[in-house]
């Protein structure tokens, strides 16, 4: 930022200093008038002018005007490309005008994410609810949503807690607030890594202030389990109790705290009934009202997934299996990973039902060498995107593994304890007490006696094939001599 900000001043500076001592060089126009120069630039001129010629003339009269044309090839485009071409204009400004509405009308729209796309599919099927109660008994606020939507943040905490509660408290009664309470280590010690946290240590007393927006603090796990115990500590306060008269408060967080206030004097107790082992915000509110931790495939859409999934019942039943199987009865070789494996070769668009072969077909379709074997040493090599190619088999069943254990959690979330499975058996590793991916058990390569094992297998194939193509050409001949 500092370097950006100085750095016009700075050639600025540098180019008198230059010009002073002499060192500065003044443009050179005759240089362009060099035979060579013309030469180069007339040979570069006439190669855009025969690409010009080799395209389609725009402005000929003998196109269809009602058509669309590809001005390279001369090809017309088909009618969806050409009715989707022509009113992206009309398009964009309507999708503006859709999001500055939306906007206004609710601020937390802008903070829509793509994962959105999948819920509107999702919502398409959901019933309409024809009843709505005109009070709610109960309010449960996400903690997450209620200190992101917080507007004109005071600067000591004791302020912060105070419009907590001013807010929560307007006309309702009973109030929950849900905190996020992981454990150590947890699954979700992957995406502390990926944000760069590092280990914190974090005081915060009623009269301390903050240093900077409470939207970037809230950013640090440890921060906001310091911010949570001082709210738990200081909602004790008598000073709260005219705003807490006659109504109810309970912060979920490593358990269940309870607020209320009688005659000027604030009362807080544990309810261990509503106290639950979950670590997820969301999971604790399935858990109380009864209703990326994996790393998902990279620039795949969640919408051609749920499509795929939608229209395929063999998909749709060997995904439910999932949820009560054990995970150690999944292998490579069972039908339920031979049809997740085919499905995720759909989302690739592969041809092949095996992800290893499919890795390799997409590789050899992209980095094939076009040139003859002499020119290959040649040619420059060029960098691989590993991105784009599927997961291994091994890559894909510890994937598996943990897409069981998360779905566990969420089948059994109106459980106090959802889960007894242990996530260094089901696709993490447990390494410095930090949970990681593993990413695949096993040797990253194949051994020598596989790769040679391979090779002769391909030999011996190729010797039969051989062996039944002289076969059938003897046939053939004896054939001809018979006849």
């Amino acid at each position: 930022m500092k370097w950006s900000i100085t750095h016009s001043i700075r050639t600025s500076l540098t180019s008198k200093l230059m010009k002073s001592c002499n060192l500065q060089r003044s443009d050179e126009i005759r240089k362009d008038l060099s035979k060579s120069s013309i030469s180069q630039w007339s040979k570069k001129l006439n190669s855009i002018l025969d690409y010009f010629g080799q395209c389609t003339n725009p402005f000929s009269k003998n196109l269809d005007t009602d058509k669309l044309y590809n001005i390279p090839t001369g090809q017309s485009v088909s009618e969806d490309i050409d009715l989707f071409l022509s009113s992206i204009e009309m398009e964009g400004k309507k999708q503006r005008k859709d999001f500055i509405s939306e906007s206004m009308d609710d601020p937390q729209s802008i903070c829509k994410t793509s994962k959105n796309a999948i819920v509107d599919k999702l919502l398409k099927h959901q019933k309409e609810i024809t009843y709505s109660p005109e009070k709610a008994d109960i309010y449960v606020y996400d903690s997450h949503f209620l200190l992101e939507t917080l507007k004109k943040v005071p600067i000591t905490y004791s302020q912060i807690s105070l419009q907590i509660l001013q807010i929560i408290t307007k006309d309702k009664k009973e109030i929950h607030i849900i905190f996020e309470k992981l454990k150590t280590p947890s699954i979700k010690d992957y995406q502390s890594c990926l944000r760069g946290e590092k280990a914190t240590s974090y005081a915060i007393s009623a009269e301390n202030r903050r240093t900077v927006e409470l939207s970037k603090l809230l950013i640090s796990i440890q921060f906001q389990e310091k911010f949570v115990e001082f709210l738990i500590n200081d909602w004790k306060s008598n000073k709260y109790a005219a705003l807490c008269d006659n109504k109810t408060i309970k912060i979920n967080f490593d358990k269940y705290y309870s607020y209320t206030a009688q005659n000027g004097i604030m009362k807080n107790s544990v309810d261990y009934n509503l106290s639950c082992y979950h670590e997820e915000v969301t999971t604790k509110i399935v858990h109380y009202i009864w209703i990326d931790y994996n790393p998902s495939f990279y620039r795949k859409s969640k919408r051609k997934a749920y499509t795929l999934l939608k229209k395929n019942v063999k998909y749709q039943k060997s995904f439910l299996k999932l949820v009560n199987c054990n995970p150690r009865e999944i292998t490579t070789n069972c039908e339920i990973f031979k049809n997740i494996q085919e499905f995720v070769c759909k989302i690739y668009g592969l041809v092949s039902k095996d992800v290893n072969e499919g890795r390799t077909e997409i590789f050899e379709k992209n980095y094939k060498f076009k040139l003859s074997d002499e020119k290959i040493i040649q040619n420059k090599s060029i960098g691989c995107d590993a991105t784009s190619l599927p997961p291994t088999n091994k890559e894909l069943i510890q994937q598996i593994y943990r897409s069981i254990y998360i779905s566990s959690i969420w089948c059994n979330a109106h459980m106090k304890s959802p889960s007894e499975m242990k996530p260094e058996e089901n696709g993490w590793t447990l390494i410095e007490n930090t949970y990681e991916f593993l990413w695949f058990d096993g040797p990253m390569s194949p051994s020598l006696d596989e790769l040679t094992n391979s090779v002769l297998e391909n030999e011996a194939e190729e010797e039969d094939d051989d062996d039944d193509i002289r076969n059938e050409d003897n046939d053939e001949e004896e054939s001809d001599d018979e006849e």
